[in-house]
Protein backbone atom coordinates (compact mmCIF):
# COMPACT_ATOMS: atom_id res chain seq x y z
CA UNK A 1 0.00 0.00 0.00
CA UNK A 2 1.26 3.12 -1.12
CA UNK A 3 0.80 5.28 1.99
CA UNK A 4 1.85 8.64 0.93
CA UNK A 5 -0.32 8.48 -1.73
CA UNK A 6 -3.03 6.58 -0.38
CA UNK A 7 -3.89 8.80 2.55
CA UNK A 8 -4.67 12.03 0.36
CA UNK A 9 -6.74 9.91 -1.98
CA UNK A 10 -8.65 7.94 0.84
CA UNK A 11 -9.80 11.70 2.03
CA UNK A 12 -10.41 13.39 -1.24
CA UNK A 13 -11.41 10.87 -3.88
CA UNK A 14 -15.15 10.99 -3.08
CA UNK A 15 -15.37 14.80 -3.01
CA UNK A 16 -13.17 15.28 -6.35
CA UNK A 17 -15.09 12.24 -7.82
CA UNK A 18 -18.30 14.33 -7.41
CA UNK A 19 -16.59 17.71 -8.81
CA UNK A 20 -14.75 16.53 -11.05
CA UNK A 21 -17.99 13.83 -12.34
CA UNK A 22 -17.42 10.32 -12.46
CA UNK A 23 -17.75 8.17 -15.65
CA UNK A 24 -18.75 4.78 -13.91
CA UNK A 25 -20.41 3.76 -10.81
CA UNK A 26 -20.41 0.20 -10.93
CA UNK A 27 -23.56 -0.53 -12.89
CA UNK A 28 -25.97 1.90 -11.14
CA UNK A 29 -26.86 5.11 -12.24
CA UNK A 30 -24.39 7.71 -13.88
CA UNK A 31 -22.62 10.37 -11.49
CA UNK A 32 -23.65 13.98 -12.36
CA UNK A 33 -21.11 15.40 -14.95
CA UNK A 34 -19.64 19.28 -14.30
CA UNK A 35 -21.07 19.96 -17.19
CA UNK A 36 -25.09 19.07 -16.31
CA UNK A 37 -24.72 20.72 -13.00
CA UNK A 38 -26.92 22.65 -11.72
CA UNK A 39 -26.74 25.98 -9.19
CA UNK A 40 -28.42 23.89 -6.44
CA UNK A 41 -25.53 21.24 -6.83
CA UNK A 42 -22.65 23.74 -7.23
CA UNK A 43 -24.38 25.17 -4.03
CA UNK A 44 -24.63 22.12 -2.36
CA UNK A 45 -21.43 21.15 -3.25
CA UNK A 46 -19.85 24.17 -1.46
CA UNK A 47 -21.54 23.60 1.87
CA UNK A 48 -19.96 20.12 1.58
CA UNK A 49 -16.65 21.33 1.23
CA UNK A 50 -17.02 23.87 4.24
CA UNK A 51 -18.17 20.89 6.43
CA UNK A 52 -15.93 18.70 5.66
CA UNK A 53 -13.02 21.17 6.35
CA UNK A 54 -15.06 22.08 9.69
CA UNK A 55 -14.89 18.07 10.51
CA UNK A 56 -11.17 17.71 9.68
CA UNK A 57 -9.70 20.28 11.40
CA UNK A 58 -10.86 18.89 14.77
CA UNK A 59 -10.22 15.12 13.55
CA UNK A 60 -13.80 14.05 13.50
CA UNK A 61 -13.87 11.15 11.47
CA UNK A 62 -17.19 9.74 11.60
CA UNK A 63 -18.57 13.12 10.51
CA UNK A 64 -16.21 13.44 7.45
CA UNK A 65 -17.22 9.87 6.06
CA UNK A 66 -20.82 10.39 6.90
CA UNK A 67 -20.51 13.84 4.59
CA UNK A 68 -18.56 11.71 1.72
CA UNK A 69 -21.48 9.22 1.97
CA UNK A 70 -24.05 11.81 1.53
CA UNK A 71 -22.57 13.51 -1.08
CA UNK A 72 -21.95 10.03 -3.02
CA UNK A 73 -25.52 9.32 -2.67
CA UNK A 74 -26.45 12.91 -3.82
CA UNK A 75 -24.60 12.65 -7.00
CA UNK A 76 -25.34 8.97 -7.95
CA UNK A 77 -28.83 9.67 -7.66
CA UNK A 78 -28.89 13.27 -9.17
CA UNK A 79 -30.41 14.84 -5.80
CA UNK A 80 -29.61 18.76 -5.46
CA UNK A 81 -30.07 18.06 -1.30
CA UNK A 82 -27.59 19.32 0.35
CA UNK A 83 -26.16 18.62 4.26
CA UNK A 84 -27.32 20.82 6.81
CA UNK A 85 -24.71 23.24 7.24
CA UNK A 86 -23.21 23.90 11.14
CA UNK A 87 -25.29 27.32 11.74
CA UNK A 88 -23.49 29.20 14.86
CA UNK A 89 -25.13 32.50 16.18
CA UNK A 90 -24.15 35.69 16.11
CA UNK A 91 -21.37 36.95 16.07
CA UNK A 92 -19.61 33.93 16.02
CA UNK A 93 -21.10 32.98 12.55
CA UNK A 94 -19.85 35.81 11.01
CA UNK A 95 -16.70 35.68 12.70
CA UNK A 96 -15.97 32.20 11.55
CA UNK A 97 -16.41 32.72 8.31
CA UNK A 98 -13.81 36.31 8.61
CA UNK A 99 -10.99 33.76 10.40
CA UNK A 100 -11.32 31.17 7.21
CA UNK A 101 -11.75 33.39 4.55
CA UNK A 102 -11.69 37.21 5.52
CA UNK A 103 -9.00 39.87 6.20
CA UNK A 104 -7.58 40.89 8.95
CA UNK A 105 -8.95 44.33 9.28
CA UNK A 106 -12.21 42.84 9.14
CA UNK A 107 -11.65 40.43 11.99
CA UNK A 108 -10.18 42.83 14.08
CA UNK A 109 -13.14 45.88 13.40
CA UNK A 110 -15.82 42.23 14.07
CA UNK A 111 -13.65 42.07 17.52
CA UNK A 112 -13.66 45.77 18.50
CA UNK A 113 -17.37 45.84 18.28
CA UNK A 114 -17.94 42.83 20.47
CA UNK A 115 -15.13 43.15 23.16
CA UNK A 116 -16.85 40.25 25.40
CA UNK A 117 -16.84 37.54 22.73
CA UNK A 118 -15.88 34.59 24.33
CA UNK A 119 -13.26 33.24 22.25
CA UNK A 120 -12.26 30.42 24.11
CA UNK A 121 -15.74 28.44 24.27
CA UNK A 122 -16.17 25.36 22.04
CA UNK A 123 -18.87 26.25 19.23
CA UNK A 124 -21.40 24.58 17.32
CA UNK A 125 -21.21 20.56 16.27
CA UNK A 126 -17.86 20.15 15.85
CA UNK A 127 -16.55 21.84 19.23
CA UNK A 128 -14.26 24.34 17.63
CA UNK A 129 -13.21 27.48 18.76
CA UNK A 130 -12.04 30.81 16.76
CA UNK A 131 -8.37 29.61 16.97
CA UNK A 132 -9.21 26.64 15.01
CA UNK A 133 -10.90 28.56 11.97
CA UNK A 134 -8.03 30.88 12.03
CA UNK A 135 -5.48 27.65 11.07
CA UNK A 136 -7.27 27.80 7.75
CA UNK A 137 -6.92 30.76 5.90
CA UNK A 138 -4.24 30.34 3.16
CA UNK A 139 -2.68 33.67 3.35
CA UNK A 140 -3.86 35.20 6.78
CA UNK A 141 -3.32 32.64 9.49
CA UNK A 142 -0.15 33.73 11.12
CA UNK A 143 -1.88 37.38 11.48
CA UNK A 144 -5.49 36.33 12.18
CA UNK A 145 -3.79 33.63 15.08
CA UNK A 146 -2.04 36.53 16.70
CA UNK A 147 -5.01 38.59 16.57
CA UNK A 148 -7.19 36.22 18.32
CA UNK A 149 -4.03 35.23 20.52
CA UNK A 150 -4.15 39.47 21.55
CA UNK A 151 -7.64 38.90 22.47
CA UNK A 152 -6.68 36.52 24.90
CA UNK A 153 -7.56 33.29 23.30
CA UNK A 154 -6.39 30.29 24.92
CA UNK A 155 -3.65 28.30 22.98
CA UNK A 156 -4.12 25.47 24.51
CA UNK A 157 -7.67 24.13 23.77
CA UNK A 158 -8.15 20.72 22.61
CA UNK A 159 -10.97 19.36 20.28
CA UNK A 160 -12.50 15.98 21.56
CA UNK A 161 -10.38 14.11 19.32
CA UNK A 162 -7.15 15.66 21.28
CA UNK A 163 -6.31 18.06 18.26
CA UNK A 164 -4.77 21.33 19.20
CA UNK A 165 -4.94 24.19 16.94
CA UNK A 166 -1.30 22.73 15.12
CA UNK A 167 -3.02 19.35 14.26
CA UNK A 168 -5.89 21.49 12.30
CA UNK A 169 -3.48 23.58 10.57
CA UNK A 170 -1.71 20.04 9.38
CA UNK A 171 -5.32 18.79 8.63
CA UNK A 172 -6.44 18.24 5.03
CA UNK A 173 -7.95 21.49 2.53
CA UNK A 174 -5.33 23.42 4.93
CA UNK A 175 -2.59 24.52 2.53
CA UNK A 176 -0.17 27.50 2.96
CA UNK A 177 1.86 28.87 0.45
CA UNK A 178 4.89 30.37 2.41
CA UNK A 179 6.92 27.99 4.45
CA UNK A 180 7.79 31.21 7.16
CA UNK A 181 3.83 31.10 7.99
CA UNK A 182 4.43 27.63 10.14
CA UNK A 183 7.31 28.70 11.33
CA UNK A 184 5.36 32.11 12.19
CA UNK A 185 2.30 30.40 13.82
CA UNK A 186 4.69 27.95 16.00
CA UNK A 187 6.92 31.17 17.27
CA UNK A 188 3.58 32.27 19.01
CA UNK A 189 2.53 29.25 20.81
CA UNK A 190 3.73 26.89 23.45
CA UNK A 191 6.83 24.61 22.29
CA UNK A 192 4.77 21.55 24.09
CA UNK A 193 2.28 22.24 21.14
CA UNK A 194 4.52 20.83 17.99
CA UNK A 195 4.94 17.74 19.32
CA UNK A 196 1.58 16.82 21.47
CA UNK A 197 0.14 14.03 20.54
CA UNK A 198 -3.61 13.78 19.67
CA UNK A 199 -6.26 10.78 21.20
CA UNK A 200 -4.58 8.00 18.60
CA UNK A 201 -1.30 9.18 19.43
CA UNK A 202 -1.12 11.07 16.50
CA UNK A 203 1.62 14.24 16.38
CA UNK A 204 1.00 17.29 13.99
CA UNK A 205 3.77 16.31 12.45
CA UNK A 206 2.64 12.24 11.72
CA UNK A 207 -0.55 14.24 10.26
CA UNK A 208 1.28 16.98 8.07
CA UNK A 209 3.13 13.71 6.99
CA UNK A 210 -0.57 11.63 6.13
CA UNK A 211 -1.69 14.54 4.60
CA UNK A 212 1.62 15.56 2.49
CA UNK A 213 2.36 18.72 3.70
CA UNK A 214 6.01 19.50 3.53
CA UNK A 215 5.58 23.39 4.66
CA UNK A 216 3.52 22.02 7.91
CA UNK A 217 6.02 18.98 8.36
CA UNK A 218 9.31 21.21 7.84
CA UNK A 219 8.01 23.97 10.16
CA UNK A 220 7.11 21.21 13.05
CA UNK A 221 10.81 19.93 12.24
CA UNK A 222 12.31 23.19 12.70
CA UNK A 223 10.45 23.58 16.39
CA UNK A 224 11.61 20.13 17.62
CA UNK A 225 9.30 17.83 16.61
CA UNK A 226 11.17 14.30 16.33
CA UNK A 227 12.23 13.07 12.90
CA UNK A 228 12.21 9.07 14.26
CA UNK A 229 8.84 9.95 16.55
CA UNK A 230 7.78 6.76 17.92
CA UNK A 231 4.91 5.02 15.29
CA UNK A 232 1.38 6.31 16.48
CA UNK A 233 -0.20 2.35 17.31
CA UNK A 234 -4.09 2.98 17.59
CA UNK A 235 -5.20 4.16 13.60
CA UNK A 236 -7.02 2.44 11.33
CA UNK A 237 -5.76 0.27 8.69
CA UNK A 238 -5.98 2.96 5.91
CA UNK A 239 -3.37 4.95 7.97
CA UNK A 240 -1.17 2.27 8.49
CA UNK A 241 -0.57 1.98 12.01
CA UNK A 242 2.72 1.67 13.23
CA UNK A 243 4.86 3.51 10.81
CA UNK A 244 7.86 6.10 11.20
CA UNK A 245 7.59 9.16 9.80
CA UNK A 246 10.23 8.77 7.12
CA UNK A 247 8.20 5.50 5.89
CA UNK A 248 4.76 7.71 5.76
CA UNK A 249 6.85 10.49 3.51
CA UNK A 250 7.42 7.46 1.63
CA UNK A 251 7.20 8.64 -2.52
CA UNK A 252 7.11 12.12 -1.43
CA UNK A 253 10.43 13.52 -2.48
CA UNK A 254 10.18 16.68 -0.83
CA UNK A 255 9.19 15.21 2.60
CA UNK A 256 11.90 12.47 2.44
CA UNK A 257 14.49 15.25 2.08
CA UNK A 258 12.71 17.35 4.60
CA UNK A 259 12.93 14.18 7.19
CA UNK A 260 16.58 13.25 6.50
CA UNK A 261 18.00 16.63 6.44
CA UNK A 262 16.15 16.64 9.82
CA UNK A 263 17.94 13.43 11.54
CA UNK A 264 14.92 10.75 10.22
CA UNK A 265 17.04 6.86 10.41
CA UNK A 266 16.67 5.47 6.96
CA UNK A 267 17.36 2.21 8.93
CA UNK A 268 14.32 2.40 11.16
CA UNK A 269 11.62 -0.54 11.03
CA UNK A 270 7.87 -0.16 11.41
CA UNK A 271 6.15 -1.98 14.39
CA UNK A 272 5.57 -5.24 12.07
CA UNK A 273 9.63 -5.41 11.31
CA UNK A 274 9.61 -4.34 8.08
CA UNK A 275 12.53 -1.73 6.30
CA UNK A 276 11.70 1.15 5.63
CA UNK A 277 13.90 0.98 2.08
CA UNK A 278 11.83 -2.22 1.70
CA UNK A 279 8.41 -0.92 1.87
CA UNK A 280 9.50 1.86 -0.34
CA UNK A 281 11.03 0.12 -2.91
CA UNK A 282 7.78 -2.25 -2.84
CA UNK A 283 5.74 0.74 -3.52
CA UNK A 284 8.62 2.04 -5.72
CA UNK A 285 7.97 -1.15 -8.21
CA UNK A 286 4.42 -1.07 -7.85
CA UNK A 287 4.24 2.48 -8.82
CA UNK A 288 5.90 1.88 -12.30
CA UNK A 289 3.26 -1.12 -12.45
CA UNK A 290 0.58 1.12 -12.41
CA UNK A 291 2.15 3.56 -14.55
CA UNK A 292 2.66 1.15 -17.22
CA UNK A 293 -1.14 -0.34 -16.96
CA UNK A 294 -2.43 3.01 -18.06
CA UNK A 295 0.06 3.60 -20.46
CA UNK A 296 -1.18 0.80 -22.00
CA UNK A 297 -4.55 1.60 -21.47
CA UNK A 298 -3.38 5.33 -23.32
CA UNK A 299 -5.01 6.54 -20.11
CA UNK A 300 -1.93 7.73 -18.24
CA UNK A 301 -1.23 11.45 -17.43
CA UNK A 302 1.72 13.46 -16.55
CA UNK A 303 0.97 13.41 -13.03
CA UNK A 304 0.94 9.31 -13.10
CA UNK A 305 4.56 9.78 -14.20
CA UNK A 306 5.59 12.27 -11.73
CA UNK A 307 4.55 10.00 -9.58
CA UNK A 308 6.30 7.15 -10.33
CA UNK A 309 9.66 8.81 -10.81
CA UNK A 310 9.20 10.77 -7.46
CA UNK A 311 8.88 7.56 -5.61
CA UNK A 312 11.63 6.01 -7.73
CA UNK A 313 13.64 9.11 -6.59
CA UNK A 314 12.56 8.84 -3.00
CA UNK A 315 13.27 5.18 -2.60
CA UNK A 316 17.39 6.02 -4.32
CA UNK A 317 17.16 9.06 -1.46
CA UNK A 318 16.59 6.77 1.55
CA UNK A 319 18.71 3.69 0.22
CA UNK A 320 22.05 6.48 -0.29
CA UNK A 321 21.08 7.56 2.92
CA UNK A 322 20.96 3.68 4.45
CA UNK A 323 24.25 2.96 2.67
CA UNK A 324 25.93 6.13 4.05
CA UNK A 325 25.19 5.28 7.69
CA UNK A 326 26.36 1.45 7.06
CA UNK A 327 29.78 3.51 5.36
CA UNK A 328 29.96 5.17 8.27
CA UNK A 329 29.54 2.11 10.90
CA UNK A 330 25.77 3.82 12.51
Amino acid sequence: MMFSRIAPVVLFTAFSLSVAGAYVSEGRQPLTRPGVMSDAQMEALTTYYTEMKLALQVGDDARFEELINQQIQNMQSGATQSVQPDRLPAPYGELRDLLMDGSVASTKALLARHPDLDLNAPQGRYGAVPLIWATGHPEFMPAMVRLLLEHGADPSFEAASGYTLVHAATSPFTYYSQPQDMDALLDMLPPELAVQPDRRGLTPLHLALINSHTVQASGLLNHGADPNAPPPRNLSVEFQPGYPPLMIAGGNVSLVQVLLGAGADPTATNLQGRSILDVVTEDARQSELELQDRLSASAAEESDREYAADYARARDMIRAAVDGRLARGD
